[in-house]
């Protein structure tokens, strides 16, 4: 579709150019060439008008199926009008059914118009049906006529379609009306609009364009520089009484915190005497007393020859031997 209106915009524009400067100098009428631009430019001026509303609807991403399909349709009556005037026929198919196509030029446009609009209320929806089957009867009634004009005095004989003159105040009729609804449904579909209108004399675009870059900004940095994030230990009590080591050795350890306050203790006296019994002589080994008597006590067949003044622990060590010595014997 793009490279059909590229085709378009270019053989439009050369009509355009040799049409306009012709009409300058009145003398380029006499001349047949000039006079056969100027007959196509004016004679296929409906559908090209045409055409540039389904490629504005087409511009605006419209997915109708009729937006693609009437350029396509408009292309067959201008194409013909083309070998028409450059072969110079005058009659035979090619001309009937280029009169046929034609005749229709002006339900055409006013089908593109409807196309544009995007209803967006029940009243502007409401006229926009209408509009659809006033296209759908002046469509009709054009069609009539176009049969009524190349029948000779058949009309009102076998293909009776009525009296031409009701047919054309009935179509004039029609498109009136058309045109009005046309009107209706443009202007009611902005009057009552459900959308939200915003006055934009109050936006100040600047702050906006601002507030626009800054978010974009920062959109950016948390993509693309990632800082790490830190993870707080979890120093809440641990579960079943066990010891944590996140709650005991961090900031919030609770390691020698009493939870009632400390209450005063006093000491009936001012040494430490009352508090821990203190030995005031020699440290006596009670138990090595005890096993002393009991050696004593034990009957020895040998004749004692430990001297008596040698130290306790001397006089052990040689009962010791003496024991030991006897036992060997």
């Amino acid at each position: 579709m793009k490279t059909l209106s590229k085709v378009i915009s270019i053989i439009l524009a050369i009509l355009g150019v040799i049409t306009v400067f012709s009409l300058f100098d009145l003398n380029n009428l006499k001349n047949e060439f000039i006079l056969k631009i100027i007959t196509l430019s004016i004679s296929n001026l409906l559908p090209l008008i045409s055409i540039a509303i389904c490629t504005y609807c087409l511009e605006k991403n419209d997915d109708n199926y009729f937006v693609r399909v009437l350029p396509i349709y408009l292309m067959i009556p201008i194409c013909l009008s083309l070998i028409i005037a450059i072969f110079n026929i005058s009659n035979g198919f090619m001309v009937d059914v280029y009169n046929f196509l034609s005749c229709t030029y002006l339900e055409i446009i006013a089908l593109s118009l409807i196309f544009v609009v995007k209803p967006n209320n029940i009243i502007s929806t409401f006229f926009r049906y209408i509009a659809f089957g006033l296209f759908g009867l002046t469509s009709i009634f054009a069609i009539i006529l176009h049969f009524n004009k190349t029948t000779i005095d058949l009309t009102n004989t076998v293909y009776s379609f009525g009296s031409t003159l009701e047919i054309s105040k009935l179509y004039i009729i029609a498109i009136i009306a058309q045109a009005f609804t046309l009107l209706l449904l443009y202007i009611t579909n902005y009057a009552f609009s459900e959308k939200i209108e915003l006055d934009t004399e109050d936006i100040d675009y600047d702050v906006i364009k601002d507030e626009a870059r800054r978010l974009a900004n920062t959109q950016m940095n948390n993509i693309y520089n990632l800082s790490p994030k830190t993870v707080e230990p979890d120093r809440s009590a641990s579960d079943k009484g066990m010891m944590n080591i996140n709650n005991q050795l961090g900031q919030n350890s609770n390691v020698g915190t009493s939870k009632e306050q400390a209450k005063e203790v006093y000491v009936a006296g001012s040494t430490l005497d009352s508090l821990m019994p203190l030995s005031k002589g020699p440290v006596i080994n009670g138990a090595m007393q005890e096993e002393v008597k009991e050696v004593e006590t034990t009957p020895v067949k040998e004749v004692d020859t430990i001297p008596p003044n040698l130290d306790i622990k001397e006089q052990m060590k040689l009962k010791v031997e003496q024991n030991q010595t006897n036992i060997n014997q």
